[in-house]
This record gives structure tokens, sequence and C-alpha cells, in this order.
């Protein structure tokens, strides 16, 4: 689904699309001629694009196609989408180039978490509750940047913060029979990834939006790579549950159907951080960032409809106060001058 992770201040760094990746202007004037326009139809775009990429995903926990292996192939496609679109006529190496390796592995490892434990949810838990439960990253990217990087948070974005918190108890209820510890993986998912934004925002400006993108897809391909090494011979499949099995299957060749999934999971990244790098790139967070929160809706939608997924009356509060919350710390965010980083947390996360 669409994450919505605030990455900071500072300027924008979502110019895929634009001049520090070396592509032209795309005929900036007429992207620009109504750009509230065209900034809303971009980030509604992303959302359904990432939308559809969650879904195929979930489909792909239901072959015998591991999740590393997925995400390995996918994050493949991925890069080199990335290097042959938004390239430019950068060489290699200095699409590559970068002089903080350090923060780039810490990215990487963030990431890769964030990644690997939200999609072992979506393959145990509603497609709704695991977008919903995500959506704390916002709040404890909120928490983590007063914490760690001293900005001042008032009360106001607190009680927000509580309120999103509370939704989430309301979804996972911990204590109670309904309980399952799957609920945890997208919290931990969102956790790892308000980290992974820390880290980005202590970087800033200082790296190209190029090659933070190439090095998320590295991050990825060297995570479940990783993950493929240890686990991809199966040794440890059989031990239960839709989400260990997911994670813990041996390694296979794919049919043509479960490469053509996984390859539509590669293009609907690519395409999802390229229109949200213009929208971000044509109007401010403040108009763009709420229509991010149609992802959820889109959620729902396909688990009612493909899975039967019909959350609760307890379930539907928790989403809604979310949501709420969510929206209220973005809108809160965007007002008080602070830019958010959407492209480039989407074309990570996503």
């Amino acid at each position: 689904m669409l994450f919505r992770a605030i990455a900071g201040e500072a300027e924008l760094l979502s110019n895929i699309a634009s001049a520090d990746t070396g592509m032209t202007t795309l005929n900036a004037q007429n992207w620009d001629r109504n750009p509230a326009v065209t900034s809303i139809a971009c980030i509604l775009g992303s959302v359904v694009s990432f939308s559809l990429g969650d879904m195929t995903m979930k489909h792909i926990s239901q072959t015998t196609v591991p999740l590393h292996q997925a995400v390995a192939l996918r994050s493949a496609i991925a890069l080199i989408l990335t290097l042959l679109l938004f390239r430019g006529g950068k060489s290699l190496l200095a699409a590559f180039r970068t002089e903080r390796p350090v923060q780039h592995l810490l990215r990487g490892l963030a990431v890769s978490v964030s990644n690997i434990t939200y999609f072992a949810a979506l393959a145990a838990l509603p497609m709704a509750d695991t977008a919903a439960i995500f959506f704390i990253a916002p709040m404890l990217l909120t928490a983590f940047s007063a914490i760690f990087i001293g900005d001042h948070v008032g009360p106001f974005r607190w009680a927000a913060l509580v309120v999103g918190f509370g939704g989430v108890l309301l979804i996972i209820r911990p204590g109670s029979p309904d309980f399952e510890w799957v609920y945890i993986l997208p919290a931990l998912s969102a956790a790892a990834y308000a980290v992974m934004q820390t880290i980005t925002r202590g970087m800033g400006l200082r790296e190209s939006t190029l090659s933070m993108a190439l090095y998320a897809q590295v991050g990825f391909l060297a995570g479940s790579l990783a993950l493929g090494a240890a686990l991809g011979d199966g040794r440890f499949a059989g031990s239960g549950g839709p989400a260990a099995d997911f994670l813990l299957r041996p390694w296979v060749l794919p049919t043509s159907r479960e490469l053509t999934l996984i390859v539509f999971t590669g293009v609907t990244i690519t395409i999802g951080g390229y229109l949200v790098s213009q929208a971000y790139r044509l109007s401010s967070a403040s108009v763009v960032a709420p229509f991010e929160y149609t992802s959820l809706a889109l959620a729902v939608t396909w688990g009612v409809l493909i899975w039967g997924d019909v959350p609760d009356a307890l379930a539907s509060i928790g989403i809604a106060l979310i949501l709420l919350s969510g929206l209220t710390i973005a809108l809160r965010e965007a007002r008080a001058g602070r830019k958010k980083l959407s492209a480039q947390r989407m074309v990570i996360r996503r």
C-alpha cells in the first residue's frame, strides 16, 4: 500500500523525473499547467500502482515461490528499470557514487527488514489490517525525530500519536483470544521503516535521489539474497502458518505465471515511485499527502472483493483512528513547512 512515513525537512528529494537524474524535464511545462490537479492525479496513480503490487505479492505468497526469492527478483527488475529509465546520461559509476557507504548500509539493512516483515505479514493477515498497522510509520518517525534529532513536536501531534497507537491496539488486541503473533510483523516493518527514514533525513540533500533509490533496491536485493542463502534450501520449512511458510519455503524455478506476477511487482514499484516523485515535485505536501491515505480504502476493497476479508467493528474503528491520526500528523507537518520526502520513501518501501 501507500505508506506515509514522513522523512523530514529541507528540499524534497523527489526529482527522479527531473534534474538530478539527468532526465529531461519531460515536457515540464505540460505537467505544470495545472500542477495541483496533475499532482493529485499522480499521487492517486501511485496509490493504485503500489496497491496492485501489494495485492500481487499477497497472491505470490499463495504460490510455491518463497518471499526472499520473490523480493530478490522484484528488486533486480526494479533496479534495472530504474537504471534504464532514470539514469539519463550518467555512467554506472556516477549513478552509484556516494560518500556515505555506512549510511547506505544501515538504510539498506533497515529497508530490508521493513520489506520482508511487511510482505510476510501480508501472507497471513488481511490487507486492510496489514496496511493500517504499517501506518504507524509516520507516527514513529515523528517520535524518532523528536527523540534522536531534536525536532520540536507539540502536544497536538503527541496526542495524534496516542490516538494512532490506540487504533493499532484495537486491531492487534494483545491479550485477547484473537491475538496472533503475525500482527507484530507490520508494526516491526513500520519501526524499521521509520529508522530508515530517520537515517535518510540525516543524509538530507547530500546524496542524489538516483543514488538513494538505487542503493535502496541494492539493499532489498542484498537482504533477500542473504535470507535466501540462509533459508533457501527449505530446511526450516513446514513450521506452520502462512507467514512462516512464505518466508521459509525453498527457492524454486518459478512457473511462467509466477514469474509474470513477480515482474509485475517490479513494474509497479518503478511506476509508483516515478508518479509519487512527480506529485511531490509539482505541489506542496499539504496538497498531496492527504491523498496518499486512499491506499487504506484500496486495501479494504481488495481484501473484501478478492479474499472476503471484512474488518469487524473493532478493526474498523482502529483503522479509522489510524487514518485520523496519520492525516492529522501529515497536515500539521505540512503546515509547519516540513517537506515530506514521499517520493524517496515510496520508491524505497515499495
